[in-house]
């Protein structure tokens, strides 16, 4: 824990997934959350953060919603009706925009639901002070605006208002861009004002500098072939531009990949030609560039994994799944690793993960540095140090510069 325990605040979560937000309340508040409930659906993900609390000798009491009766219902929200707050990381799969779906479809998504299940749930039955979840950039944008107006009815229907606040983990102090908005409920019939922050956030080399030498995951990969030394697209950076490559690529963009690369400076079809006259060439690439080839002359965009590279200048793109398999180290020739992407999640050096399948989910999840300053706002909030809107609805957008403007909703 970051800091004295602030003895007023109590806490609780919902969907605490592998548990980026809880981690940020306790760091926050001093204390682990007095309850945590969520779904069956989410236990997968759930289990990580459950284990690592047991690790550390906590006991939490864990309760999936669907499994409850009524009356359990009923007993938990006496229990637990003196909760200051309560914080979730709701699927966004509906809204994001690494969806496959199209924007009006995101909008529609089943995905959203789990917003609103959990609002109902929340606000109905434990009516805390807040209730704060994050999810994706789309919710604080016109993609969103259908999903805020059924958010907003349920915080009518509860007595509360909505703060939306969007910002990105680059505010805070990691090097990951990672748009956010974060929709935060009050009790009461006036959004708060919540401040805006913009921290001093190092470079990617730096920021992984900080990982200690001795502790685990630094030899543990989302990719069976971590290292690049003897890839095709190594060798003939090398030949063509020596130990620099790097810096030849960033100098066409601050975050590229291998093959836009390739495309920019006009040197796709000789490396082409280059894989054809190289007798220890992989089938699968050859393959995989005769169809970017072809895509290309096509003008239609292509997605590939094996063996596609993506570098960052000072900081990395959003953490998914697809970008841990291409992402490679500022400076050594090889992937980054587990710890790495767990460090640029901002999650502890001591959280563990034992196999793939657990890898993946470091993605879904939250920044737990982003949360830390959320959370830091709302404890200034219940203790009465942040100043009242006159509006119910309202969204402050941390990622603007100038002094906070807010946009009124009505």
């Amino acid at each position: 824990m970051n800091r004295t325990e602030e003895k007023n605040i109590r806490h609780g979560a919902i969907v605490p997934l592998i548990g980026g937000f809880c981690i940020a309340a306790t760091n926050t508040i001093g204390t682990v959350p007095s309850v945590i409930f969520s779904y069956k659906c989410f236990f997968e993900n759930d289990k990580l953060y459950l284990r690592y609390l047991s690790e550390k000798n906590y006991n939490v009491p864990y309760y999936q919603i669907d499994k409850l009766n009524n009356t359990q219902i009923r007993d938990l929200s006496k229990k637990y009706k003196n909760l200051d707050l309560i914080h979730g990381i709701l699927p966004c799969a509906g809204l994001s925009a690494a969806s496959s779906l199209s924007k009006e479809n995101r909008k529609k998504s089943p995905a959203n639901d789990w917003m609103f299940k959990a609002a109902e749930f929340i606000l109905g039955v434990f009516k805390p002070k807040v209730y704060v979840f994050e999810n994706a950039p789309g919710l604080f944008t016109n993609t969103g605006k259908h999903i805020r107006e059924k958010l907003q009815n349920i915080a009518i229907k509860y007595d509360y208002s909505i703060t939306y606040y969007r910002t990105d983990t680059l505010n805070h102090g990691i090097p990951q861009k990672r748009p956010r908005t974060y929709c935060i409920f009050y009790k009461g019939k006036k959004a708060p004002l919540l401040n805006k922050i913009n921290k001093h956030t190092p470079n990617i080399i730096d920021y992984l500098n900080q990982i200690p030498k001795n502790v685990t995951l630094q030899d543990k990969y989302v990719v069976h072939e971590p290292y690049i030394d003897d890839f095709e697209i190594v060798k003939f950076m090398n030949e063509k531009f020596g130990k620099k490559w790097r810096e030849e690529m960033l100098k066409v963009r601050p975050h590229i990949s291998s093959y836009i690369f390739l495309t920019k400076k006009g040197l796709l079809n000789n490396f082409y030609e280059w894989l054809k006259n190289n007798s220890n060439t992989s089938p699968k690439i050859l393959k995989d560039v005769k169809h970017i080839i072809k895509k290309t002359s096509m003008g239609k965009g292509y997605r590939l994994s094996y063996r596609h590279l993506i570098l960052d200048k000072e900081f990395i793109y959003t953490v998914i799944g697809e970008m841990m398999e291409r992402n490679i180290h500022p400076v050594e020739n090889r992937r980054m690793n587990i710890r790495e992407y767990l460090h640029l999640m901002g999650f502890p050096h001591d959280f563990e993960l034992y196999n793939k399948r657990e890898y993946f989910k470091i993605a879904q999840n939250v920044p737990v540095k982003t949360s830390e300053d959320i959370i830091n706002e709302i404890i200034e909030l219940i203790k009465g140090n942040r100043n009242i809107s006159n509006k119910r609805f309202i969204m402050i957008d941390n990622l603007k510069k100038e002094e906070i403007k807010t946009k009124c909703l009505f």
